[in-house]
């Protein structure tokens, strides 16, 4: 009686692993759900983060001194004629202080770009008139295709090389306020980036140091309205004079403009002559 008493006392062998076997397979399919809702939780961040609303583009402008207080002129143009074998524009007058913006409008081929280059110094076009103008390394260009990157460059070269007295640091900063935060956007060459980085990068380096006189010829050419939005933030804000050459009436709209010219048929002359033209044109057809 004691031997078969004995034999009931503990589990059999069998009956410990069978249970041991139970409890293995069941955490195993526990770890398998939690792995799977862990991805499905991971999934979800994806679509989110891909399809979240834009982020707002705060810019920043490091300004060696400040020029904002200082009305002194930048540009001062009177009676002024460009070309090249032949007069292209005349009748140009033209005063800008630091704190102007303006914008050039006409027609494509109506010389508006031949009058940029008169003021930025360029070797092809001839000038007649006076034309009191900023030194043209005191002058920043930045048109549609964004040629003043180099491509072979880094994001972060570009900010350096435009102020070489910037630490890492200050770089980095720089650029996450224009939307480049990822270590893998701040080391991109500028041949990888997409129309609407280089748009945002070719204002960072702006910003990087503002030049005495920004301008600007059709820049937002084959961008999204997002890239749109986040330039007109920044000319907002920019501190310095600037001149626009854009076709598109909304985007101009965002912009804070203090005057506005046009570019007809070889002459140069402020919207409300050009207006006033227009209308007397219009009276003279009916």
């Amino acid at each position: 009686k004691k031997s078969s008493k004995g034999s009931k006392s503990k589990p059999k062998d069998n009956e410990r692993l069978v249970f041991n076997a139970k409890k293995s397979k069941g955490q195993a399919t526990s770890d398998s759900k939690v792995s799977a809702i862990k991805q499905k939780m991971e999934d979800v961040r994806s679509d989110m983060s891909e399809n979240r609303l834009p982020e707002e583009l705060i810019p920043s402008f490091i300004l060696e001194t400040d020029r904002t207080a200082s009305s002194k002129s930048v540009v001062n143009i009177s009676s002024g004629v460009c070309g090249y074998a032949d007069p292209v524009v005349s009748g140009i007058s033209l005063c800008l202080s630091n704190q102007d913006k303006i914008a050039i409008l006409g027609n494509n081929g109506s010389g508006k770009t031949t009058i940029l280059k008169a003021i930025m110094g360029n070797d092809e076009v001839w000038t007649d008139g006076t034309w009191i103008l900023p030194k043209k390394e005191e002058i920043g260009y930045v048109d549609q295709h964004y040629s003043n990157l180099q491509l072979d460059k880094t994001v972060e070269e570009v900010i350096h090389d435009r102020n070489p007295s910037l630490t890492h640091s200050e770089i980095r900063k720089h650029l996450n306020s224009f939307l480049f935060r990822k270590n893998e956007e701040v080391f991109a060459k500028v041949s990888t980036l997409s129309g609407g980085e280089k748009a945002r990068l070719s204002l960072a380096q702006i910003a990087a140091r503002p030049p005495k006189l920004l301008i600007l010829d059709e820049i937002t050419n084959n961008v999204d309205i997002e890239t749109k939005d986040y330039i007109s933030q920044v000319l907002t804000k920019y501190p310095g004079a600037m001149i626009i050459i854009s076709h598109e009436p909304d985007f101009l709209a965002q912009i804070p403009l203090t005057g506005r010219y046009f570019v007809n048929n070889g002459r140069f002359m402020q919207e409300a002559f050009f207006l006033k033209q227009q209308e007397l044109l219009r009276g003279k057809q009916r």
